[in-house]
């Protein structure tokens, strides 16, 4: 399939109230491919690295969703997405868990990165 294309899921119909492009099945090739969510995440562009390694506790983690927040020893807690989680296999957090990270300053805000478990 090209890239950019799109999968049309049989079987799965939803009465929804708002906008549809937010449903899973409407979405793109892409947003069915975690590999290719994983390849752009290490082609960022415009994130500046603001630390050296720091470590926290991980404060949530929604594993549906892929991402949760990090509180620091020190300062505000910092976003975290699954991709930067440095692990074979399935990468999930659980909250409470200690780990070691470097912030980057995205358009959003902090974020994690290179996110290891200590």
């Amino acid at each position: 399939m090209p890239y950019g294309g799109s999968i049309k899921f049989v079987g799965l119909r939803r009465k929804v109230k708002h906008h549809r492009a937010t449903l899973p099945h409407d979405l793109g090739l892409s947003a069915a491919l975690p590999c290719q969510c994983a390849l752009r995440a290490t082609q960022k562009k415009g994130y500046k690295k603001v630390s050296e390694r720091v470590v926290g506790t991980v404060k949530w983690f929604n594993n549906a969703k892929g991402y949760g927040f990090i509180q620091p020893d020190e300062g505000p807690d910092v976003f975290v997405h699954f991709t930067a989680i440095q692990s074979e296999g399935y990468r999930t957090l659980e909250a409470g868990q200690r780990v070691e990270f470097t912030i980057e300053q995205s358009e959003k805000g902090p974020q994690a990165s290179n996110v290891v478990k200590l």
